[in-house]
């Protein structure tokens, strides 16, 4: 019984690993905003977007996060 090596060219690469991308309606649903909202943060530039094709845009997951900004305790009430 013979066993199988992997000749070190031959062995897998690991790839870099992609950012997670959202559709405009994922990105609003996650920070319980409108569509017609977030679009305009989109717009203005608050959020970069990505279009991929003439009618399909993305954002990346970590902008979306980025856009959370922590309230003092006080302003919190």
């Amino acid at each position: 019984m013979t066993t199988k090596t992997t000749h070190p060219q031959h062995r897998r690469r690991s790839r870099p690993k992609l950012d997670t991308y959202l559709t405009i309606g994922e990105a609003a649903d996650m920070l319980g905003v409108t569509q017609r909202y977030f679009r305009e943060q989109v717009n203005t530039g608050r959020v970069p977007a990505y279009r991929i094709g003439p009618r399909t845009t993305r954002v990346k997951l970590s902008d979306v996060e980025a856009m959370l900004e922590p309230v003092e305790a006080a302003l919190a009430i």
